[in-house]
């Protein structure tokens, strides 16, 4: 549950951040309007639930690539068909959301991967510091 909700907001202020420099320096805007904010977090709950759904039904695919696919395409769909129901016609086209939730999605990986490599580097230093005690005690 932790993680999803640190993947949720983390995701949501990406896009967030994303929309906002797009009003602001594409559509010219002076600022989202707050309903917008509270629209995309509504959205956000069925685009996590389906990220876990993948996560469990497809962990074991034989090509990765495929999984990285699938989650971009559900998520562009998730958020198209928001669009429709909240009515974005103004301002956010089609491609602006392909491409929003195609840099989100390439930034959590990248976050997460981090993320990975830091806990293996811990776990590794775990494991020498552990190694080390180990020889010192057979000495």
């Amino acid at each position: 549950m932790k993680k999803f909700a640190e993947r949720l907001l983390r995701n949501y202020a990406m896009v967030v951040i994303i929309i906002s420099i797009y009003f602001r320096f594409i559509v010219g805007s002076e600022a989202l309007p707050i309903s917008r904010l509270f629209e995309i977090l509504v959205i956000f709950f069925p685009v996590e639930l389906l990220a876990l759904l993948i996560d469990k039904l497809v962990s074991n695919f034989k090509y990765p690539i495929l999984e990285h696919l699938l989650r971009i395409i559900t998520t562009t769909t998730v958020f198209l068909i928001g669009r429709w129901i909240f009515e974005w016609h103004e301002g956010i086209t089609t491609w602006f959301i392909i491409i929003a939730v195609a840099t989100v999605y390439a930034i959590d990986c990248f976050l997460d991967f981090r993320k990975a490599s830091q806990d293996i580097a811990y776990i590794n230093e775990q494991l020498k510091q552990r190694r080390d005690k180990k020889e010192e005690y057979t000495k």
